[in-house]
């Protein structure tokens, strides 16, 4: 599909974990694979990851602000000023493109009538530490 609707080619390159890894932190790669899941259900756990200095950014994405809408967000005591401050980062981020999202990942599960209380938190990680049969 890239090829067919961008005219880019790729050529996969296979390496140990630790060399990808040093490639990718040290911005070697013009195209490469990563993911990231959240470990909580707000947008600032994704976007601050695009932050300047943070070092999940594998992307070399660099913008003034973005990083100032990031860092609102933390001062802001208002819920609803906080997330129209992090939807406007997340247009910003969009705009700009620094990844290509590929996939996303799902679960599918299925569950007996008598099982009851299993908690399903909304970035995917199931607990059953509450669970119980009738």
């Amino acid at each position: 599909m890239l090829v067919e609707n961008l005219g880019v080619d790729i050529a996969l390159e296979n390496s140990e974990w630790a060399v990808f890894m040093e490639a990718q932190q040290g911005l070697e790669l013009q195209y490469s694979r990563s993911s990231f899941l959240g470990g909580y259900n707000d947008p600032i756990n994704f976007l601050t990851n695009f932050t300047t200095d943070n070092p999940m950014n594998r992307t070399d994405f660099s913008n003034e602000e973005f990083d100032s809408l990031i860092d609102a967000s933390y001062e802001e005591e208002d819920a609803n000023t906080r997330f129209d401050l992090l939807l406007e980062a997340e247009a910003l981020l969009m705009e700009e493109a620094p990844f290509v999202p590929l996939y996303f990942y799902n679960h599918t599960f299925l569950y007996k009538p008598e099982v009851n209380d299993v908690v399903r938190h909304p970035v995917g990680f199931v607990e059953l530490k509450y669970a119980s049969l009738d």
